[in-house]
């Protein structure tokens, strides 16, 4: 027969339930903590991939838009007469006159007068007289339609601007003309005595291709160099280069070239959004 419990098997049976449900308690904190860290992951989770998603949606999105913008351009490029600009004369002589501001601004205009190989000029009292090249440049359209073009000079103070019509197959030679004050040609000199070197925009030819989605062609015409050179027997005194062209480009008073073309084009220059 089995002995009745006694108060110590009380104790130790208490004890034991004690023990256990302080471990069921342990082990549920530890599964919560658990099943919330594997919450969290899966949401970390599912923004990484929302956040891929909406990369992907993005490059697609940006894709597609560039290739609606190559679409537009290319439909203009095709329309768009192929221009060709060369400088067919460069500077031979330079010219002068007494005006001593640009001829926008200038109440009345002297003649200008061709200088010689060695004319002189002396600083400060000459500094503001102008000196004036010009080259020859010829604009030819290969086609497919005529253009109507644009030969100024934005850069110079006299912004003097030629407009010529010129149907596919033609060519046209235009005058552009650069204008610069004495101390500007000598600042230049200066320049290049120290090895520097500068190139001016001093004319361009622009077409602007006609419609509201439309694109504007720019040919820079650029110089580097200068008409003056020290008089190595008066301090001060500069005198006139001679333009002549030859082999050594270094040695030349001026170079004179036509730069790469550039397009700015327009989804619609009404409203002055640009591709």
């Amino acid at each position: 027969m089995n002995p009745l419990p006694t108060a110590s098997d009380a104790a130790t049976f208490v004890e034991t339930l004690n023990a256990w449900s302080t471990f069921a308690a342990a082990t549920a904190t530890t599964l919560s903590a658990l099943f919330i860290a594997w919450q969290i992951w899966l949401t970390r989770k599912s923004v990484q991939t929302t956040e891929a998603t909406l990369v992907v949606a993005r490059d697609e999105f940006e894709h597609s838009r560039r290739l609606r913008i190559d679409a537009q351009k290319a439909a203009i490029d095709a329309e768009m007469p192929k221009l060709f600009v060369t400088v067919k004369i460069p500077p031979t002589f330079v010219f002068a006159t007494d005006d001593r501001e640009p001829d926008m601004l200038a109440e009345t205009k002297s003649r200008p007068r061709r200088l010689a190989t060695g004319d002189g000029f002396v600083l400060p009292r000459d500094a503001n007289l102008r000196l004036e090249v010009v080259a020859s440049i010829l604009v030819a359209n290969d086609g497919p339609r005529r253009a109507f073009i644009e030969l100024g000079a934005p850069y110079s103070p006299d912004r003097r601007v030629r407009r010529r019509l010129i149907d596919v197959g033609d060519s046209v030679t235009l005058t552009a003309n650069r204008s610069a004050t004495v101390g500007e040609w000598v600042r230049i000199a200066e320049m290049r005595a120290r090895g520097e070197s500068e190139q001016v925009t001093f004319a361009d030819v622009v077409y602007i291709f006609p419609g509201d989605a439309s694109a504007i062609e720019r040919h820079e015409i650029a110089q580097g160099g200068t008409v003056l050179e020290p008089d190595p027997d008066q301090t001060g005194r500069w005198l006139v280069r001679s333009l002549a062209q030859n082999d050594d480009v270094t040695a030349q008073a001026l170079g004179t070239e036509v730069q790469p073309f550039t397009r700015e084009y327009w989804a619609s220059r009404r409203d002055e959004h640009r591709l």
